[in-house]
C-alpha cells in the first residue's frame, strides 16, 4: 500500500532531530525532487535496481496501485500515492507526464523530433483506449473480433488534437465502439471497423466528445 506524500511530517516541540520523521521526509523529498523515471510493469527484481531509483508502478505489483511512486532504499520500496499535477519525465521515452487523478498518467509533451511510436498490444476480445494510448499504436492480435471502445471524455480527457492509430494484427476484425455520449464521424459509405488483417485506422480528437475516424476501413455492403 502507498501513503500520502504530503503532507510532510512534523517535528512536534522537544522532539529530537534524530527522530523517524527525518528519515521519513528524506525520502519524499527524494521521490519529489528525481525527475527522471521509469515504468515498471512487473516488480524488478533486486539485480535490476540501483538504491534510489523511482518508478511509476505500471501493472500493480507488490500491493502497490497502477500510479503509485515507488523508490527502491536500502533493500525496500516505498510507495506513496501520486497527486494531481504531478509532473514526471520517463527515461524510456523522454515525454513528460503528468499525474491527472482518475484519469491516471498521461503524457503531456513528447520530445522534438521523436520518431518511436510506443506500441500497446491487446490479445482480448474487447479493449477500452486509455490516455495513455494517445499518439501510440494500438495493435490487435486476437483470432476472433476485437471490440475496441472510445471511451467518453467524463472517463478519460484524451486532449483535443489526440491520434490513436489501431492495427488489425491478427485474423479478428477490429470494431470500434463508443457510448451514446460520444460521436464518431465515419465516412461516407464505410463502417466503423477495420477491412482486413493487417488494416491501420486512425483516431484524431476534434472535440471533447467527437472523434473523426480514417484509414482503411470496412466497406458497407450495398443492399
Amino acid at each position: 500500500m502507498s501513503t500520502e506524500i504530503f503532507p510532510f511530517a512534523l517535528w512536534l516541540e522537544g522532539t529530537n532531530q534524530n527522530s523517524i520523521p527525518a528519515n521519513d521526509n528524506a525520502l519524499r523529498n527524494e521521490v519529489l525532487a528525481k525527475a527522471a523515471i521509469d515504468i515498471a510493469d512487473a516488480e524488478p527484481s533486486e539485480s535490476d535496481v540501483d538504491d534510489g531509483d523511482v518508478y511509476i508502478v505500471g501493472t500493480p505489483w507488490g500491493g502497490f496501485s497502477s500510479d503509485d511512486v515507488v523508490i527502491y532504499r536500502g533493500g525496500t520500496w516505498y510507495a506513496f500515492a501520486p497527486f494531481d499535477g504531478w509532473i514526471k519525465r520517463r527515461n524510456d521515452t523522454g515525454d513528460l507526464v503528468v499525474y491527472e487523478g482518475s484519469s491516471g498518467w498521461a503524457a503531456i509533451l513528447q520530445p522534438a523530433g521523436s520518431s518511436l511510436v510506443e506500441v500497446n498490444n491487446q490479445t482480448g476480445a474487447s479493449y477500452t483506449l486509455a490516455l495513455s494510448d494517445s499518439g501510440k499504436v494500438v495493435r490487435a492480435t486476437n483470432a476472433g473480433e476485437i471490440t475496441i471502445t472510445v471511451p467518453a471524455n467524463a472517463s478519460a480527457a484524451f486532449p483535443t488534437g489526440s491520434t490513436v492509430a489501431i492495427r488489425q494484427a491478427g485474423v479478428g476484425q477490429v470494431v470500434l465502439a463508443w457510448p451514446s455520449d460520444v460521436a464518431v464521424n465515419v465516412p461516407d459509405g464505410l463502417d466503423a471497423a477495420a477491412a482486413r488483417m493487417g488494416s491501420t485506422i486512425m483516431l484524431h480528437k476534434v472535440d471533447a466528445d467527437e472523434w473523426d475516424l480514417t484509414g482503411d476501413l470496412l466497406a458497407i455492403a450495398s443492399s
